[in-house]
């Protein structure tokens, strides 16, 4: 009588665990990339509607500037000078840069590029 010795079952398991596993590397990836995105915009957003308002307040270019930057920075995001816009209105325009986390990519050079997001946000004093 030949008995089973479960090899077929578990070569079976053993690449079904490793598929798994490789998707859930891709998948946290893909997920950082897209919270990353959504982060970044609503960042933009919130900070420019703070800046309008600190510039209707103070009227000074420079001191929302460096508000809104430093809001940024204590997420981890820069706001360069030349991306930083206020409007005859007084609202302002920005550009919020953001680097995503990442399991794998930051270890593919051809990839590392989609890690850095640029985010638009515009905003309007509130009255």
């Amino acid at each position: 009588m030949n008995r089973d010795s479960g090899a077929i079952v578990l070569g079976w398991l053993t690449k079904l665990v490793v598929a798994f596993a490789l998707f859930g590397v891709v998948a946290y990836d893909a997920v950082s990339l897209a919270v990353a995105h959504v982060h970044a915009s609503d960042q933009a957003g919130e900070l420019a509607r703070q800046a309008a308002d600190s510039y209707q307040t103070s009227k000074d270019v420079n001191s929302a500037y460096l508000q809104a930057s430093a809001a940024a920075a204590a997420e981890g995001d820069t706001i360069l000078p030349t991306d930083f816009l206020v409007m005859p209105g007084g609202q302002v325009q920005l550009t919020l840069r953001h680097t995503a986390t990442s399991l794998w990519m930051v270890r593919v050079g051809s990839l590392k590029k989609y890690l850095d997001i640029t985010a638009q946000g515009e905003g309007a004093p509130f009255s």
